[in-house]
């Protein structure tokens, strides 16, 4: 017998004495209306149930009252092997769940009958994170949109420190709890270190998927990108909940990974742009982290430090953050030049941490507590922490400063601005030495001679 549709599921658990192998009194939970209590997915059906208080100690999950009870309209694959890992793991997390093998007993059309396997899980109360979301941006609750936010990226830090991964991460398979609290279901596509070397049964939500995966695409990272996806997006509400009616597409929240992955998704420009320009370091260096040309995204989890303040990384963990990294210059160690991947940023060697992602075309060291830093084709002035200070998109090149001034170059000739960004001395010199002692060596048609900080020539 083929597995059942969910209209024959629908049909057994209507009445269901008798249907149940080891379960006993079953009691599907209705609505207002005398309808079941479920939710029919793409290959499965989730019933709420209540079982008896005697029965309760057979599920191995007693004191809960209410359960969850998952149908299969297709086979199941290994989420036998799923819910006996999870059942012996202590997590904050994710749902506690029972495989029953050959549990319930289903009718087809023609009255014949077979045993098929269910999930039995722990009710969790609360409303999916894409309904959360939804009711928080038309109340235009910034404040829990933020909060939101900042659980979000705890249990995305969790995650992604755990050798597991959920597999499908999407805003219908977390659920957030009145108390705020957040949930994974869903475990059916959960990669566990005993798969390693089999196929994805499961591939995930493509709008929240790396378009990359694919069956073969199965290990600890492939909720890398998911995570940043989902991340990024709540950020972005948190900041502005009228874009959720522009931009929601029922699957995702407000960013399509297939668009992202892709450079064609016009809000994730606009929003690298803005938190750049914003000095948002942990959310620029996320958005450029998207840009990954595969599932797995480098360096997420020393991003998501970042963004729930575990900034202070020693021994093992530190040396993590800055794994594959080159040291450009080191000067001050405080504030290195740092390069990976062809972009730039700043650390605290020191200390083992970031102090501004690597997110920058091209990058000076820092100096005098600024540095001169360029992306999008324009040059920018940042300060130790990656805040903007000034911005000069009139210029070709901008140098470290040096007492007080940095030298500058448009349509090949050369100048000096002050710390404050202000132009000190016009770029009217082919040449031009940085300052030393108060004074510039700068050559104009063949003659070479100085000036001071104003451009003013010293001597004869």
């Amino acid at each position: 017998m083929r597995f059942p549709t969910v209209g024959q599921y629908i049909e057994s658990l209507a009445n269901p004495q008798g249907l149940f192998r080891t379960l006993r009194d079953v009691v599907p939970l209705r609505n207002p209306y005398g309808e079941l209590r479920l939710h029919a997915g793409n290959f499965s059906v989730v019933f709420k149930v209540g079982l008896p208080v005697q029965e309760e100690a057979l599920s191995g999950m007693t004191g809960m009252g209410h359960y969850a009870l998952k149908c299969y309209t297709r086979p199941c694959g290994r989420i036998g092997r799923v819910c006996a890992a999870v059942g012996a793991l202590d997590v904050p997390y994710l749902v506690r769940c029972r495989y029953l093998p050959e549990e319930l007993y289903v009718y087809d059309e023609y009255e014949r009958g077979a045993y098929f396997p269910a999930v039995l899980s722990e009710w969790v109360e609360g409303e999916t994170l894409g309904r959360h979301v939804a009711r928080l941006c038309g109340a235009g609750d910034r404040e829990a949109l933020s909060l939101l936010a900042g659980r979000f990226d705890r249990m995305a830090l969790w995650l992604l420190q755990q050798p597991y991964a959920h597999g499908d991460i999407k805003p219908d398979n977390i659920l957030v709890e009145p108390s705020g609290e957040l949930r994974l279901i869903d475990l059916d596509g959960m990669f566990l270190p005993q798969f390693a070397g089999e196929r994805s049964v499961v591939l995930g939500s493509p709008t929240c998927q790396h378009p990359l995966r694919d069956e073969r695409c199965f290990d600890r990272d492939i909720d890398d990108y998911p995570l940043a996806i989902l991340s990024l997006s709540l950020h972005a509400l948190a900041a502005a909940p009228g874009l959720y009616d522009r931009y929601n597409d029922r699957e995702s929240l407000i960013l399509n990974a297939a668009e992202v992955a892709a450079g064609t998704s016009g809000l994730f420009a606009e929003l690298g742009r803005n938190w750049i320009d914003a000095g948002e370091g942990e959310l620029a260096a996320l958005w450029r982290a998207l840009h990954a040309p595969v599932p797995a995204v480098a360096g997420l989890r020393a991003v998501f430090r970042a963004l729930t303040g575990d900034r202070a990384l020693t021994g093992d963990r530190a040396l993590e953050l800055l794994a594959g990294y080159d040291v450009v210059e080191d000067g001050d160690r405080a504030c290195a030049l740092i390069c990976h991947g062809g972009r730039y940023g700043y650390a605290d060697l020191d200390r083992g941490v970031w102090t501004v992602y690597p997110l920058w075309e091209e990058a000076q060291p820092c100096s005098e507590g600024i540095a001169m830093v360029r992306g999008g084709g324009c040059w920018r002035a940042i300060d130790a922490t990656g805040r903007i200070l000034s911005r000069f998109p009139e210029y070709t090149e901008v140098m470290p400063l040096r007492e007080g001034r940095a030298r500058i170059c448009r349509e090949g000739l050369y100048g000096f601005i002050d710390a404050g960004g202000r132009e000190s001395v016009a770029p009217v010199y082919p040449f031009a030495g940085a300052f030393r002692e108060g004074r510039a060596k700068v050559r104009l048609q063949e003659d070479y001679f100085y000036i001071d900080r104003n451009g003013c020539k010293i001597g004869g």
